[in-house]
């Protein structure tokens, strides 16, 4: 599809601001990255009952289990990426561009990725090993993607209404969630949620299938290298202090 570079700038930077939640999202170096901090006083009501919340966790919303001792968990276990609930918001596109429609096929496509990602995050041999059995001290991570919102059609087939290349600062607005379980018992132990926008924010990028799946894999190894991160430092500090 060709576009005028000028409109298509327009309406990216149009609608990049609130797919943000706050300030807190913004990615510093790994150096002056703070440790996270667990709040001294648990949630006593609302969805929440019984968490108490981590601040400077590089999530925008992370709730850890009053009390829970995080260094029982000797491996982790992944479910398959939860994509039921994707919604996708058409709300960026332009009146000439094709709705986008996920597919069966795209939905497993996506769950292979993502699986292959935590593979490569998570190996057999690292210092949180991947399982893929349930049981005791065995941490179950289960990840939804619950919102996108795509800056152009999707770049498959005749989904492209004119040839040409399409620019935009980013791919989409992508939301997620994750929940945290003891495998064996199914208690919840942790709960986070985000919200990004796939790849450049700061400059044009060409919207095709290759960049796309290229900027998508690099924020799902985002997401899941904040998450190894924030629990390994948590599991640290309960270490130190028992």
């Amino acid at each position: 599809m060709k576009r005028l570079v000028p409109l298509k700038l327009l309406v990216s930077v149009k609608h990049l601001a609130p797919i943000v939640f706050s300030a807190s999202l913004i990615i510093v170096s790994a150096c002056s990255t703070p440790e996270p901090i667990v709040s001294d006083s648990p949630i006593s009501e609302g969805p929440y009952a019984g968490m108490t919340k981590v601040d400077k966790s590089q999530f925008e919303m992370f709730y850890l289990r009053d009390g829970e001792d995080l260094t029982r968990f000797k491996a982790v276990k992944f479910d398959p990426l939860e994509l039921d609930n994707l919604e996708i918001n058409q709300g960026r596109l332009e009146m000439r561009d094709k709705k986008w429609d996920v597919t069966e096929e795209d939905k497993a496509n996506l769950q292979k990725r993502f699986a292959d990602r935590v593979a490569s995050n998570f190996p057999s041999d690292g210092p949180i090993p991947l399982t893929d059995k349930a049981g005791k001290n065995v941490l179950s991570v289960s990840f939804e993607f619950t919102k996108f919102i795509p800056t152009a059609s999707p770049d498959t087939g005749n989904n492209r209404a004119m040839r040409g290349s399409v620019w935009t600062y980013s791919v989409g607005g992508l939301f997620m969630n994750a929940k945290l379980y003891d495998s064996e018992t199914g208690e919840l132990v942790a709960y986070l949620a985000d919200a990004r926008e796939i790849g450049d924010r700061q400059q044009l990028q060409r919207n095709d299938s290759v960049n796309n799946s290229r900027n998508i894999n690099l924020e799902i190894n985002s997401w899941l290298n904040k998450l190894k991160s924030t629990m390994s430092s948590l599991a640290a500090q309960q270490g130190a202090a028992n």
